[in-house]
């Protein structure tokens, strides 16, 4: 991880805490992910946003901010990167998040899928801040993590930040858990981790599943040719039948044997009758 450690391109947004590594593309997709903080005490509020079609983090903020002011910074920057996929994790301080991104009609939020009954005449239920961003508990944060450790061990996603690396550094195995060690801070990781879990593990905005749907309408795809006129050989009348014959046999045979006409005498077919032949 070390060496992908670079210094970003600008540094922007509030207190210069957004770190840009590259400006966003028309036709790329990207996933913001967010881990909220109160803003007053010893954690950070943090944010990263992934390139899903390169692979790579290109910005990432780390500062002290007030949860309903970190809504607007979230609106601005998603805004910015193509209407981002967003989704800030939905636990107290983020709850206020979510409710003020919805307040601004942010455009893409992410939600997660709730466990419901049948619903009649094609009824489907309005999304709710409830169900909105990453809810995080003791099972899924271990998954969270679990991802994050793969996606970073096998190199499936270029990170260049070295504020997350100096984290990384310091995220170790305590009291149970795998956890910041005391006096230091793991927000960064939380807010990344949830973003690599929405990068190659949802079944719905994973990059491996655009890539197999993308596979999937290609198959689906029809190559067809267009005769602007029928060739004369085809409307012609068909005078012998086709037929499998060994090698060695005669031509004459051959053209004797397959002759319609002979046909109609040996299987005794009517003449009336000749023409489902041809």
């Amino acid at each position: 991880m070390r060496q992908c450690v670079k210094p970003p391109i600008a540094r922007e947004g509030h207190a210069n805490s957004v770190w840009v590594w590259k400006y966003p593309l028309t036709e790329h997709n990207y996933i913001m992910s967010a881990d909220v903080a109160r803003g007053d005490s010893k954690d950070y509020s943090t944010f990263h946003i992934i390139d899903v079609d390169e692979g790579e983090v290109v910005a990432e903020y780390k500062g002290k901010i007030r949860p309903d002011n970190f809504a607007e910074l979230l609106n601005e920057w998603g805004l910015k990167y193509n209407k981002a996929l967003m989704c800030p994790e939905n636990n107290s301080y983020g709850y206020g998040t979510i409710l003020k991104l919805l307040e601004f009609n942010y455009p893409r939020m992410y939600y997660r899928k709730q466990k419901q009954g049948v619903y009649i005449g094609g009824y489907v239920p309005p999304q709710s801040a409830e169900s909105a961003g990453f809810n995080t508990n003791g099972k899924s944060r271990n998954t969270m993590l679990g991802k994050l450790e793969e996606v970073l061990r096998n190199k499936q996603l270029y990170v260049p930040s070295s504020r997350f690396y100096e984290e990384v550094k310091t995220f170790t195995w305590q009291s149970g858990r795998v956890q910041a060690k005391k006096g230091f801070n793991d927000d960064l990781v939380m807010s990344l981790g949830i973003g690599t879990w929405l990068y190659d593990a949802s079944a719905d905005y994973s990059s491996s599943s655009k890539k197999v749907n993308q596979a999937m309408l290609n198959a689906f795809s029809v190559k067809k040719n267009v005769y602007q006129e029928t060739p004369d050989q085809v409307l012609s009348n068909v005078d012998i039948l086709p037929v499998f014959s060994k090698s060695s046999e005669n031509k004459a045979d051959i053209k004797k044997r397959i002759s319609i006409k002979n046909s109609l005498k040996r299987n005794k077919i009517p003449d009336d009758m000749s023409w489902i032949l041809k």
